[in-house]
């Protein structure tokens, strides 16, 4: 039998044991939140998200392109070799020939590539570069709406605590009451089912604020769970959460989100401006008027009654080797031909040529084809047809493109003259919540009542705090529309009045 002190020492090693391998394990520390900006986070998607590899791809593989067709020559060659062994059994000689076949590029003696591949390459080029250039503008109008979703519900948070707090104090006054006899038991379970009510919408609002940190990362190309501490949003506006003590100051002026304290509110760019800008810079109208274009060349290289072709060829034999040289100019290539003798031991070998005779030869010929069975004319008509088909596309997208600057136009005018509404009606929450807390205090009515007044404050500071930052989403959503910028080349947010083109555009 085990002696109790022996027992007693042993529970006391192992308990020691166990703190002691429990103190090595490293403690799981939580990742401290990552400080972001605006500016920051639209680098990191312009960086490393996934939304711009293949843009990226495009233009080298376009560069790659051009760089071939416009290049004064490329050096393509080819070369086959080959020999064969032959005995004249009468004269006893052993002859062993050569034969060359070779083919390469001779552009810079053609003056390089044919001008539409050149014409062509070039303009895959330039439609690559911008759409690269117009994928960074909508990535980064994306982080700006992601970053805000972020913002807005980081605020709806601290709010919602705010909330949490005075419903709790609602609830111990309440129980105070009920303790001294001044609260029934049906304002009592009231004062529980709001405390109940708040911490509920807290645990609402922190979920959508992890919902929205993910929608952020996953745009950012960082992982999902990322804890991300953002900022406000450059200068744009101030998006701190209100509290009650500064609901009442007084409201900014309407128009003025988006201006730093204490200037002017700036007026909103004219949409005939917009519009001029839109049709002279967006994407799809460049690249069909592009298209158009092209269609128009082609159909006039089609208008000729003929398209003549060009073949010159060259001829040496010498007495040890050949060589044949053609050129067909459709094809801008030349193919080099030939055969040499390498060793014979006949003394008087006689010539290798290719042709008659040795010495030079040269051909040239020339093709009209005047009759092609109605196949050109047939070319040209479709042309024509895809020339009117790509003119109706242009104005189609023009139409398309005036009204949705228009609709993006009055969005943002629409948004500014929420605000002040908003500001209004918060203002009209307080006062009334600030009303029922006193009528409170004198025992005139119930925490319900209370409650009441304090959810209709809840929602008008959502409310406010949401027209506040659709401003900005608006903006964001007019500058696109009419193909301004939103970031500049380091991140940086560009506001709709620095963006807004000058107002002869419209003329």
């Amino acid at each position: 039998m085990t002696p109790p002190l022996r027992s007693a020492r042993r529970s006391v090693l192992g308990v020691l044991l166990v703190v002691g391998a429990l103190m090595a394990v490293p403690a799981v520390r939580a990742e401290a939140p990552r400080r972001l900006t605006l500016p920051e986070a639209i680098r990191i998607a312009w960086e490393q998200g996934p939304d711009l590899e293949e843009q990226r791809r495009a233009v080298a593989e376009a560069e790659l392109q051009a760089r071939q067709a416009g290049a004064p020559y490329l050096p393509q060659a080819g070369l086959g070799a080959g020999y064969s062994v032959s005995e004249d059994a009468g004269e006893g000689t052993v002859t062993v020939r050569l034969s060359l076949d070779q083919s390469f590029a001779l552009k810079p003696l053609l003056g390089g590539a044919l001008p539409a591949n050149v014409r062509q390459a070039q303009l895959a080029l330039e439609q690559a570069r911008r759409r690269l250039e117009e994928g960074r503008q909508d990535v980064a109008g994306s982080v700006l709406g992601a970053y805000l979703d972020l913002v807005g519900a980081r605020s709806a948070v601290e709010g919602q605590r705010i909330t949490v707090e005075q419903a709790e104090t609602l609830l111990a006054q309440t129980e105070d009451r009920a303790r001294q006899q001044a609260a029934t038991e049906a304002d009592l379970y009231d004062a529980r089912a709001s405390a109940l009510s708040a911490r509920q919408k807290l645990a609402e609002a922190e979920f959508n604020a992890l919902k929205a940190q993910t929608q952020l990362n996953q745009l950012l190309g960082l992982p999902l769970r990322t804890p991300l501490e953002v900022s406000e949003v450059h200068d744009m506006t101030s998006i701190e959460p209100i509290t009650p003590g500064e609901a009442g100051s007084a409201p900014r002026a309407a128009g003025n989100q988006g201006q730093p304290p204490g200037d002017a509110p700036a007026a909103a760019p004219s949409v005939d401006a917009l519009i001029a800008h839109a049709l002279s810079h967006r994407l799809e109208l460049a690249e069909a008027r592009e298209d158009l274009a092209e269609a128009r060349t082609a159909l006039g290289e089609l208008k000729r009654p003929f398209e003549p072709t060009l073949s010159l060829t060259a001829t040496y034999a010498g007495e040890d080797g050949s060589v044949q040289a053609t050129l067909p100019t459709d094809t801008w290539q030349v193919e080099v031909s030939g055969q040499a003798r390498l060793y014979t031991s006949d003394e008087n070998p006689g010539s290798l040529q290719l042709g008659l005779g040795t010495g030079w030869s040269a051909g040239a010929e020339l093709s009209l084809p005047l009759l092609d069975g109605g196949g050109r004319r047939t070319a040209r008509e479709t042309q024509a047809i895809q020339v009117e088909r790509l003119e109706a596309k242009v104005q189609d997208l023009e139409a398309s493109v005036a009204e949705e600057v228009r609709q993006a136009h009055e969005a943002y005018l629409l948004a500014q003259e929420a605000v002040p509404v908003r500001e209004l009606q918060l203002e009209a929450a307080r006062m009334r919540l600030e009303a029922e807390q006193k009528r409170f205090a004198a025992g005139a009515i119930t925490p319900r009542d209370l409650a009441d007044a304090q959810d209709d404050y809840d929602a008008a500071l959502a409310d406010h705090a949401s027209a506040r930052l659709q401003v900005l989403r608006s903006a964001a959503d007019l500058q696109r529309a009419a193909a301004l910028p939103v970031a500049r080349p380091d991140g940086g947010w560009i506001s709709l009045e620095e963006a807004a083109p000058p107002e002869e555009d419209a003329n």
